[in-house]
């Protein structure tokens, strides 16, 4: 008989994704593969799967985003095998992880090498995904470029060095906040430019470094 994680993962997968427009298969697969309770806080694992953001393991004051959201922004990035993918603030890499195993080849940035502690804990060992330290708004520089970028939180400015950090035909998705609305949105890099679309109604946390006004740090 399944476990109560795997249940709870189906009933997450059928209710709040599938029921939300998610179709993509690998997607969904990656869902239900990986287990959300390492990467919640570890008072929030009963509560991992509920619709609704939650505390991330690891990065105190970091909200994850709620599952379905989060299906959908990955959805809209087409990752493709092999491709190279970057998570900015996914807290302990729940994101870097399906990402990973959709086949990308994924590096997660925080902040707070707590953080990272807890993703090297919470990531199975077999899926692909490097580790950064760092502003989370000036990206990875090193590791660069990326054809998809994942913000796992919502933005309200500072996402020059990260659109710069995009390959060619490279994508980036993340909850854009405003005075009025949130929406979850798509940029995509082409050879003339970058081009924006809005895709859905959203609600995510800004962290300090994609907030209105706040100064780089070098």
């Amino acid at each position: 008989m399944p476990d109560a994680s795997i249940l709870r993962r189906q009933f997450m997968v059928d209710g709040q994704l599938r029921a939300r427009g998610v179709t993509d298969l690998r997607l969904l697969g990656a869902f239900l593969d990986l287990p959300r309770e390492p990467f919640v806080a570890r008072e929030f694992a009963p509560f991992a799967y509920l619709d609704r953001q939650a505390p991330a393991r690891g990065a105190p004051g970091r909200l994850m985003l709620e599952p379905a959201t989060l299906a959908k922004l990955i959805q809209a990035l087409g990752v493709r095998e092999g491709e190279r993918a970057l998570e900015v603030a996914g807290g302990a890499g729940y994101g870097a992880a399906l990402l990973a195993g959709m086949g990308a080849d994924v590096v997660l940035l925080e902040a707070d090498a707590a953080a990272l502690k807890a993703a090297d804990a919470a990531i199975p060992s077999g899926l692909a995904v490097a580790y950064v330290a760092g502003d989370l708004a000036l990206g990875a520089p090193r590791q660069a470029p990326f054809d998809a970028i994942l913000l796992s939180c919502g933005f309200e400015a500072n996402l020059d060095y990260l659109l710069g950090q995009l390959a060619a035909g490279g994508r980036l998705v993340g909850v854009e906040v405003g005075a009025t609305a949130s929406q979850a949105m798509l940029i995509e890099k082409s050879a003339s430019g970058f081009s924006r679309r809005a895709l859905f109604d959203a609600a995510a946390s800004v962290p300090a470094a994609f907030a209105r006004g706040e100064a780089f740090a070098f």
